[in-house]
């Protein structure tokens, strides 16, 4: 019995040491890395929605593909908030569930809310069962708002992801604006966990 616990000790020591590294990762290790989220930037499309995202909560009527207030390049999505929120959602991409992946989105808010933001890395397995889902909030303020979310640790069965930027139901009126989001897979874990 000693012996299990004292090897139980060890993995929580050993996770705890992992988990704090996994959690110093920043926008520097992004840097010469691919983004794999499809349509960071919503630069593509040709109707209101663009290219690989999708708007769930019955928002449609409440997203605006935006030309005139976008972080980088020319467009950037608008939510106008109602009583039902909104998640944003981009098209699946590949993910090596013995990786570190770095995240990261722009938000801004027209009034501050009490309310947060919220950006979610949720994994999948090859049948589309959610596995893991990882998030941040984030409360925010009228100027460009960095979020930045770092992700490891995935069940052995991951094998896609997407990026999901949940935006609350609010009581006032308001407006969230989105924009480059980018995810990099940054770091190789040097062992493995299996949960076949």
């Amino acid at each position: 019995m000693k012996k299990i616990f004292g090897l139980l000790v060890i993995v929580a020591l050993m996770m705890g040491c992992a988990f704090s590294t996994i959690s110093r990762f920043s926008g520097k290790y992004a840097e010469g890395k691919e983004n794999i989220v499809p349509n960071s930037s919503f630069e593509v499309g040709t109707n209101q929605m663009p290219e690989g995202w999708v708007v769930l909560n019955e928002a449609e009527n409440n997203i605006v593909w935006d030309e005139g207030d976008a972080k980088e390049g020319s467009k950037c999505m608008k939510i106008d908030s109602k009583k039902s929120g909104a998640n944003l959602i981009s098209d699946e991409f590949v993910i090596d569930p013995h990786s570190v992946y770095y995240s990261r989105c722009y938000v801004k808010a027209q009034k501050l809310s009490d309310k947060p933001v919220t950006i979610h890395f949720i994994a999948f397995n090859k049948n589309g069962k959610k596995v893991n889902d990882y998030k941040k909030k984030v409360k925010l303020v009228s100027d460009w708002t960095l979020v930045e979310l770092t992700t490891g640790f995935f069940d052995g069965s991951a094998t896609y992801a997407r990026i999901a930027v949940s935006i609350p139901a609010d009581k006032v009126n308001n407006s969230y604006w989105v924009d480059d989001i980018e995810s990099y897979n940054v770091h190789k874990l040097a062992y493995r966990f299996q949960t076949d």
